[in-house]
């Protein structure tokens, strides 16, 4: 069996799906509260919504990753996706600031 047919009988789609679901509903809700709780007169409501959302885009995809590798058995690989995603989010707050 090749790793392609393993990895697709092994990594349940629709779990790895409702992960990353949930993570953008989540992001996309935090990231709203936080705009309206750190808007100031003179910003922008508009790019403030859109980079929400792109937080939300990227912490689903993080999650998906996540999700796919931790069930296929590839913990550590996970890990570093998670730790990856962490630290550029990270740099992103610093580079706003």
């Amino acid at each position: 069996m090749g790793y392609y047919r393993w990895l697709m009988a092994t990594v349940s789609w629709r779990r790895a799906l409702l992960h990353a679901s949930l993570t953008f509903i989540v992001a996309v809700v935090l990231g709203g509260i936080a705009v309206a709780l750190l808007q100031t007169p003179g910003s922008n409501a508009r790019v403030l919504g859109r980079a929400a959302g792109r937080l939300g885009m990227v912490a689903a995809a993080a999650a998906f990753a996540v999700s796919a590798l931790r069930q296929s058995g590839r913990h550590k690989a996970a890990l570093g996706v998670a730790i990856g995603f962490l630290v550029l989010l990270g740099m992103a707050a610093m580079a706003a600031r």
